[in-house]
């Protein structure tokens, strides 16, 4: 899913991706984060150099994500980081008619090379817009993967 600035100048990125029967309990993911004007992309990679992955049966991670990121729509100050080991930090809060995200990254220099950790000022109509793709992407990839 991507969610691009109220600026227009900057994106986040978020990818689910099916890891297969053999990791059956999780799925992988891309973060990707870029300044548009620029030209600069920058992806986030693993500290461990294994894939991305977030927890889909004991503690589902989307679902959590998405219901948090639209609590900071009405106020609420949101943070997330994977369960797994915690490669970034997903932050949101309410900032005037929209939301800012900020990104925290393990390893550098995943978010200074886009002017990031500065933030993501969003409007809540995007947000919206993303959490509910967000959701229809985790729906189809739990549709397709096995449950033990």
């Amino acid at each position: 899913m991507l969610l691009i600035a109220s600026d227009r100048r900057r994106f986040l990125r978020f990818e689910l991706l099916p890891l297969g029967e053999r990791h059956w309990e999780w799925h992988g993911y891309m973060l990707v984060v870029g300044d548009i004007d620029r030209g600069e992309v920058a992806r986030l990679e693993a500290m461990s150099g294994s894939p991305l992955f977030l927890d889909r049966e004991v503690t589902p991670e989307i679902p959590s994500m998405c219901e948090g990121l639209e609590r900071a729509i009405d106020g609420e100050h949101f943070s997330f980081a994977p369960v797994d080991e915690r490669d970034f930090t997903l932050s949101a809060k309410r900032s005037g008619n929209g939301v800012m995200l900020q990104t925290q990254a393990r390893r550098s220099p995943f978010a200074d090379e886009t002017g990031w950790p500065l933030g993501l000022e969003v409007s809540a109509a995007a947000l919206k817009r993303f959490t509910a793709g967000l959701r229809l992407e985790y729906e189809q990839l739990m549709d397709c993967l096995p449950l033990r």
